[in-house]
């Protein structure tokens, strides 16, 4: 039997479309576990409809305590030999389950981790560019963590989303983890989770098959309050990792891991409370010099191009001719234009940067550009160097 342990507050208008998503597993031995933490709406009432439906779902009421209180709730009451959660916001695919059990049956592993679509906007982003296999843990499990969990050095793949409704666990190990977690951790409880399931674990799987849908709305706890106070929830979540780490005596060889994942989170909380239209950098052109004097493109305008594209503005010797991205309809900046890779055949130019973090990206890119009639010597993509020190010491 699979526990999935599901926690809702205030979501009444999506709830529905959450519980009907498991109910329609193919996968059908199910304990579904609805954790209502305090909900003001009708969200307790549509889930208590629901187990009045259907035998499988158990609904439990409590006082608002927050995500973790009420994570550990469910798992107070979970049955099955494996747990699985997902957000009450949030819905999975008819054979999630089904597939994640044979993985997880057939490796004889701890939990697997998989990958999500990310649904904003009217758009849907996959999220699976993490190197899949199977890990034995005994022996390196730290360092385990520092390739794909805090992702220490830049590497082609990204590193394994934190969150807990992405993977499938053993009971025993998810339940001795949240056990450990405090229950005022309410932003990073699923990064400490995780890694106490590593440091206690045998075998990990990683797949790249994406079952989850998450949803990005304004109502999600995940996006709520201001970038200031994120960034000091994540300096709380930095502490407790440590003690994490001493308590499994592997702290000196976290320290870099700990200090790049603290860099990234006080830099994305004081991005996300700079004023309209300013940037601080992240990312920088190592040696710009080389584009003085040059006729330039910049392709690409994620973070990467929006960091480039503020370095560049800084000297006169650069000239940027134009601002290309293939996403260009979506993008609205109130200090400059980007548009259409298509009118590159109407701009003069010597050079075209292109302005990604991943070298595979910037391949994919150069060859379509080729395929336009560019020279490739007129294309050139440089290892984005990191303003605070990701790389190296």
């Amino acid at each position: 039997m699979i526990s999935v342990i599901v926690p809702v507050y205030n979501i009444d208008s999506v709830i529905g479309e959450c519980l009907d998503s498991i109910l329609g597993q193919t996968y059908q031995d199910l304990q579904i576990i609805v954790v209502d933490d305090g909900s003001t709406d009708n969200s307790g009432k549509i889930c208590d409809a629901y187990a009045y439906q259907d035998r499988r779902v158990q609904v439990v009421h409590t006082r608002n305590c927050g995500l973790v209180a009420a994570r550990k709730k469910g798992l107070s009451y979970a049955k099955g030999e494996y747990i699985g959660f997902v957000d009450g916001d949030d819905w999975i695919q008819p054979q999630m389950y089904e597939e994640l059990l044979a993985e997880i049956v057939d490796t004889d592993a701890d939990f697997v981790h998989f990958g999500f679509w990310e649904k904003s906007g009217g758009r849907s982003i996959p999220h699976l560019k993490f190197e899949e296999g199977v890990f034995d843990l005994p022996g390196g499990a730290d360092g385990f963590i520092r390739k794909f969990v805090l992702r220490e050095d830049y590497s082609e793949y990204e590193s394994m989303t934190y969150s807990i409704w992405s993977k499938l666990f053993r009971r025993d190990i998810i339940c001795a983890a949240y056990e450990k977690v405090p229950d005022d951790l309410n932003v990073g409880e699923d990064l400490a989770a995780l890694c106490f399931c590593i440091m206690e674990g045998r075998r990990i799987v990683l797949r790249r098959k994406a079952f989850y849908q998450y949803r990005v709305w304004n109502k999600s706890l995940s996006h709520n309050g201001s970038g200031l106070d994120k960034a000091v929830k994540r300096a709380m979540v930095y502490r407790f990792l440590r003690t994490i780490f001493s308590r499994y005596h592997c702290l000196d060889e976290m320290e870099k891991s700990l200090h790049t994942y603290l860099t990234l989170h006080l830099y994305s909380g004081l991005q996300e409370e700079a004023a309209l239209g300013v940037r601080i950098p992240f990312f920088q052109i190592d040696h710009i010099d080389i584009l003085f004097g040059k006729k330039l493109v910049l392709y690409g305008a994620g973070c990467v191009g929006q960091d480039y594209y503020v370095q560049i503005q800084k000297y006169v010797q650069c000239n940027l001719m134009a601002w290309v991205d293939q996403g260009y309809k979506g993008i609205c900046f109130d200090y400059a234009e980007v548009t259409d890779p298509e009118k590159l055949s109407n701009i003069d130019f010597d050079i075209i940067l292109i302005a990604v973090e991943r070298e595979s990206v910037a391949e994919e890119i150069r060859s379509e550009l080729m395929l336009r009639g560019i020279a490739e010597s007129r294309i050139q993509w440089y290892p984005p160097v990191y303003v605070y020190g990701r790389k190296g010491e």
